[in-house]
């Protein structure tokens, strides 16, 4: 019996000529050819025939965007054995594809869809896409979300080399339920749904950056990516996503393209801070041919990016000295007056230049319908010469060698306590200022490579990919540091809206003779990791009646990874010799990043970064010099021999403590079930499985013992093996093609990082004469280190979500999420019996604090449609994130604490997206919006509100425009941080006394530029 589709009358469809002609807004998703055939029929008004028994055993292509409808039969049946047939004017016939050898006469009927493309291509696509645009990257999201098995939000590119933003983690933050923190320019922090523990992987495989247990985010250059994928509830398939969850970057291949392709773009991008400029580009070229051998596809694409940036700061510091009865205080009423103070202010500068460089390739052969090889690899690159320098007030410090500390003009603010607060005073005597220039050299190396094979057959799919990752990084350090020759007046005055205002009325911070040479200080970090990994899945499509698909596959993977860091300082204070008779050592002015600066201190003289770095051996050699000169002089002091041993090499010495290397083996099996169940009218779907996961782990380090006479290293080593069992279930039911609920529990993990897993300990052992902190006398030694016996931390993720998707772009979403958590690593002092010592006080991390996250999101995406004339042009995306969460820490006593407000974690964000496209001008508009959130919790007060350190509410607006000149070439230009409101930190002390801790004015981008694509 023949199936018709959406049939309509004959004299109200087009003509065969106007039907190949007239192009259509498709959004079909990868399914059986009739289910895909039935949509086409609707979106397009089209009269389509065809059998439905005989269509529905095939697969059909997904499809997303604009095309003919010519074309589009022809992309989704591509390789499906079905062909089509205009078998008149008005009607479109579509039938199995009979082998030439008995049918002469299929080669005409799979022609007729066929002819202005490449009849050779007989290869099952899996997802034809057409680049049209924002609405194009929104249709192919929403579909992905739509039609995903789990909980999963994704941002796809516009275009090649066009996702919304520079780096991938400033795209992240558009999406509901993540939240970035942002330093020096950009988003460097990433949490998903409160919890910073995720996994990263580049297209499906885990990837991470020396010694850490994941990838830098921020390192991947926006344009290197065609979709980011967040994978927010965790199932058997997936790799072990962290209990945030698993975020997943996706690099474009050879056959995601029907030819050849050369594409890419060009901008410069400048900073209103720095008033520099500085190129990013990208260039992808691929191509795909067929011979006797069969299809093959090649793809290399690079990317560079590289940033000026300068953040500087005015900071309060955070520790609050009450006044000192050695003081001098006006006005006289204020002399016994009981009042605290922050006991330093200052400013702190940070600036440099950055680079990413990136390139990845992917080589794919097809030799036979149902065979795939591939190989890909990639290489991330980071590379940064920056600097840091700082100017300290110290407001309180005083010693009998320091002249006599006077406060002058002391106001207070009003309170009802006894212990004021002090609002501004003039300090004049106590201790120098001082400061210094940093300069660091900073390099990251990742590389990657993959191969594969891909085996589809009627029922059963199998893949295997084996890959080896290796990162390692590098950075050095050197810091030149001064003193003034003289105590200061200073004026101060705190929590202004500018933040902390710093006079100093009597200093000339341009005059380079009243800089003395304080001290040299050098550091070396060095870490390195590698793994390799290889997986094996298999997918088998049941002809039961409920569960139609059975995943199954098992993982191996092997790393390992080895930090060590080493440093020498000595203070030459003593020398009294200014910083301009280092005649090898240039100056400069600091710059003023402060916008809205009433006047004051906000710049000084710094050494120049470069000749820090590029004198970093005569810095040492000089330093070594004063160290024997002063041993010379004198020889008793016994402490200024390891000085002059850490001074005498070239090389810096390692601190022991430091020094570790882990190897680490993971074995998982994974089993997941998908099942479909017809109820009355509805239906259900979903997954159900068990990831099983062994992890064994070797780790090295070296552990230091001192005495009263000497200290000595040894070698530690521990090995254990740990087991984790990782249930999913996940449900939707889907009430009609436009509404779905789903419902979904998985357990997740998160490995703790590997320093904290080092076996070393820092022990002193307690003469006979050392006071024990026990009334037993039963301590033998303090020791500080690593917890090699750490377990993971572990969630139950319950998550809901009802979804409504009512119409091309537009959909409506309201999820509740609740995260139960064991296992966090906490900082704690115990009592532990060691073999060789006894009793044993150290300090460690342990599995010592439990917490608890819940909230909802959000999610709304429309195109105005029902305007006339303009509302297809324009579009809205809105969502909103409410997270709530809640942790207590174990004592030292064992007991764990009244539940505290979680750090890290904003109650409310949410982001707005406004957007207009037409036929070649379009124009973004994003706000993103994050409130206040928690850096560190101090307490309760005596009300039992909060009392710690915040962030204060933050906000971000961006816009971005582009033009399109012809079909190849177009223009855009950006603004980012459009508004540039400063980033600002606070101490809230008790419920009514606060000081703000820190100002922090951002950088404003503008990037203008042009893509290219042929």
């Amino acid at each position: 019996m023949w199936f018709v589709a959406n049939q309509l009358q004959a004299e109200n469809n087009l003509k065969k000529n106007e039907l190949q002609q007239q192009v259509y807004y498709l959004n079909i998703p990868r399914s059986d050819a009739a289910s895909a055939l039935n949509k086409l029929a609707q979106q397009t008004d089209s009269v389509l025939i065809y059998s439905f028994q005989q269509v529905q055993q095939h697969q059909a292509n997904a499809l997303h965007g604009y095309f003919s409808l010519a074309d589009a039969l022809h992309y989704i049946l591509l390789g499906g054995g079905l062909s089509a047939e205009f078998i008149s004017p008005d009607v479109i016939k579509i039938s199995a594809i009979q082998h030439q050898k008995n049918n002469p006469d299929s080669a005409q009927t799979t022609q007729s869809t066929q002819t202005p493309h490449n009849t050779a291509q007989q290869t099952n696509i899996a997802e034809v896409i057409r680049v049209d645009g924002i609405r194009h990257s929104l249709d192919k999201a929403l579909d992905i979300k739509q039609n995903a098995n789990t909980i999963v939000d994704v941002i796809v590119a516009e275009d090649i080399g066009k996702l919304p933003d520079n780096t991938a983690v400033e795209s992240l933050a558009r999406l509901p339920g993540i939240q970035v923190t942002r330093y020096k320019d950009e988003a460097d922090g990433l949490v998903i749904r409160g919890l910073p523990y995720y996994t990263t992987t580049y297209n499906g495989r885990e990837i991470f950056t020396a010694e850490l247990r994941r990838v830098q985010l921020q390192d991947f250059p926006s344009q290197s990516l065609s979709a980011i994928e967040v994978y927010k509830q965790g199932t058997a398939k997936l790799l072990e996503s962290g209990v945030g969850g698993l975020i997943n970057a996706v690099t474009r291949k050879p056959f995601d393209f029907a030819s050849s392709k050369f594409a890419g773009a060009i901008q410069l991008g400048y900073n209103d801070q720095t008033e520099r400029a500085a190129p990013i580009a990208n260039l992808l070229i691929s191509s795909r041919w067929q011979n006797q051998w069969g299809e093959f596809g090649g793809l290399v694409n690079a990317n560079f990016a590289r940033s000026y940036y300068y953040n500087g700061i005015k900071y309060t510091g955070t520790y609050y000295p009450e006044a000192s009865e050695h003081w001098q205080i006006s006005p006289a009423e204020n002399q016994h007056i009981d009042f605290f103070m922050p006991v330093n202010v200052g400013l702190y500068n940070e600036g440099g230049k950055r680079s990413r460089p990136l390139m990845n390739f992917a080589l794919q052969w097809k030799p036979s319908e149902g065979f795939e090889y591939y190989l890909e690899g990639i290489y991330q690159g980071f590379r940064a010469k920056a600097y840091k320098d700082q100017f300290d007030i110290n407001l309180a410090h005083w010693d009998a060698s320091l002249p006599p500390i006077q406060i002058n003009d002391l106001q207070l603010f009003d309170s009802h306590l006894e212990l004021k607060q002090a609002k501004s005073f003039s300090k004049q005597g106590g201790l120098s200022p001082f400061g210094y220039r940093l300069a660091n050299k900073e390099q990251t190396n990742t590389n990657q490579i993959a191969m594969g094979a891909i085996w589809q057959g009627n029922a059963v799919r199998l893949q295997t990919d084996l890959a080896y990752t290796n990162s390692d990084y590098n950075n050095a350090i050197w810091s030149l540091d001064f003193i003034l020759d003289k105590p200061q007046r200073v004026d101060v005055e705190f929590n202004t809206p500018e933040g902390v205002r710093i006079k100093l009325p009597d200093f000339q911070p341009f005059e380079a003779e009243q800089y003395l040479w304080r001290g040299y200080f050098e550091r070396m970090d060095v870490a390195a990791g590698s793994g390799i990994q290889w997986r094996t899945d298999a997918t088998y499509f049941t002809s039961f009646d409920y569960f139609h698909r059975i995943d199954m596959g098992w993982r191996y993977a092997k790393r390992d990874a080895s930090s060590k860091f080493g440093w020498r300082y000595f203070n030459t204070q003593y020398l009294a010799q200014p910083l301009n008779k280092l005649a090898f050592i240039e100056y400069e002015k600091t710059l003023n990043p402060f916008r809205n600066d009433t006047g004051g201190l906000n710049q000084y003289l710094a050494p120049t970064r470069e000749s820090i770095a590029d004198n970093h051996e005569t810095l040492r050699l000089m330093t070594l010099t004063a160290i024997e000169d002063l041993i010379e002089q004198h020889p008793e002091q016994d402490d200024l021999y390891p000085a002059q041993q850490a001074f005498s090499n070239a090389e810096i010495p390692i601190n022991p403590d430091s020094d570790y290397s882990a190897n680490e083996t993971r074995y998982a099996f994974y089993l997941q079930a998908d099942y479909e169940i017809p109820i009355g009218a509805f239906m259900m779907d979903g997954g159900i499985g068990v990831r099983v996961l062994n992890v064994h782990s070797d780790v090295f380090g070296i552990s230091t013992i001192r005495d009263a006479l000497a200290s000595r290293t040894q070698q530690a080593f521990v090995n254990h093996n740990q087991m984790y069992y990782l249930p999913s279930f996940n449900m939707r039911i889907k009430y009609s093609d436009a509404l779905q609920l789903r419902l979904g529990y998985a357990k997740t993990m998160n490995r703790q990082g590997f320093a904290l897993l080092n076996p070393a300990m820092n022990i002193s052992l307690l003469s006979s004469d050392t006071p024990a902190i026990h009334q037993d006398g039963s301590i033998n030694a303090r020791a500080y280190g690593g917890n090699p016996n750490i377990k993971a931390l572990t969630s139950k993720n319950y998550d809901l979500s009802l979804e409504y998707y009512y119409g091309f772009s537009s959909y409506l979403s309201g999820a509740l999420f609740y995260r139960d958590l064991n296992g966090f690593a906490h900082w704690l002092h115990s009592v532990i019996d060691d073999p060789e010592y006894g009793q044993v006080e150290i300090f460690r991390p342990e599995n010592a604090q439990h917490g608890r996250i819940y909230g909802y999101e959000v999610n709304w995406q429309t195109f105005l449609d029902f305007i006339p004339v303009i509302g297809q042009n324009v579009g809205l995306s809105c969502n909103l994130t409410y997270l709530q969460g809640q942790s207590n820490k174990r004592n030292e006593q064992g007991e764990f604490t009244e539940l505290s407000e979680f750090p890290g974690l904003s109650k409310w964000t949410y982001n707005t997206v406004l957007f207009y496209e037409a036929d070649k001008f379009s124009i973004r508009l994003s706000y993103n919006y994050r409130s206040s959130w928690i850096n560190l919790h101090t307490g309760l007060s005596e009300s039992g509100g909060f009392t710690g350190r915040k962030t204060r509410a933050r906000d971000r607006l961006d816009v971005s425009a582009s033009y399109q000149l012809n079909k190849q070439y177009a223009v855009f230009a950006e603004i980012s941080n459009l508004i540039a409101r400063p980033f600002r930190n606070y101490n809230q002390l008790n419920d009514t006394q606060y000081y703000n801790i820190d100002l922090r004015d951002e950088g404003r981008y503008f990037n203008l530029g042009m893509r290219f694509n042929f």
